[in-house]
């Protein structure tokens, strides 16, 4: 079994990898099958491919891959496209999912070079919880390494912060280390939001990486529009 962060395994990582990184996933609390019939249903699918780790693949336009981490209940869907502009899900896509399943997901993105991070969390076609932090000037990111050097978690950071719910009741001050927060509400649900084949500008890819094995996964699949 393949580790993950700092040495756990893949199976029993949750929260989200690294924030050292500009990212988007989409988590569907569902089992791979069930969730690429949905996004096959709400996409317009040109093709599906089950079982592609190991296996060499063409990128497409538009593609889109989506994998379940073993002994993971969530399914992890993230764009895999030549594309650069390309949207994996719009707002009302993710809560589609989570109405047609009858189940949750959750939109996570992170940016390093922009300092964000954030994630929309839906329940059977409702937005129960939205966060979003942002530290928009260069001032702004230096007083936050200044300040945060010797961490403690109830600081709060310079920036932006955004925060509604439906199940539970926060003051955005009170929120402090927002990567924290994001990392402990991920981890809260289970879930765990993994840096992994992330397309760097290849053509055709082989769908394998030095640090995970496919015993690692439930299943890897690649569906394209």
């Amino acid at each position: 079994m393949s580790k993950a962060i700092e040495g756990i395994d893949l199976k029993d990582c949750r929260g989200y990898e690294t924030e050292d990184v500009n990212d988007y996933l989409v988590l569907v609390q569902a089992p791979i099958e069930q969730t690429a019939q949905a996004i096959a249903q709400i996409k317009q699918i040109r093709s599906w491919q089950h079982d592609v780790y190991g296996q060499e693949i063409e990128v497409a336009n538009y593609g889109i891959l989506a994998f379940q981490l073993l002994n993971h209940s969530w399914t992890v869907v993230r764009e895999l496209s030549t594309q650069s502009q390309y949207i994996l899900f719009e707002e009302n896509e993710a809560n589609s999912i989570s109405n047609l399943l009858h189940s949750k997901a959750i939109t996570f993105s992170v940016s390093d070079s922009a300092n964000r991070i954030g994630y929309d969390f839906y329940q059977c076609g409702q937005c129960i919880e939205k966060f979003c932090f942002s530290s928009d000037s260069e001032e702004e990111l230096l007083e936050n390494d200044d300040e945060h050097e010797d961490e403690d978690e109830d600081d709060q950071w310079y920036g932006n912060y955004q925060f509604q719910s439906q199940i539970r009741q926060i003051q955005t001050e009170s929120i402090g280390n927002p990567y924290l927060f994001t990392y402990n509400f991920l981890a809260g649900q289970d879930a765990f939001a993994p840096y992994l084949f992330k397309f760097r500008g290849e053509k055709r890819i082989v769908l394998d990486q030095k640090r995970v094995e496919r015993g690692d996964f439930v299943r890897i699949d690649y569906l394209t529009l």
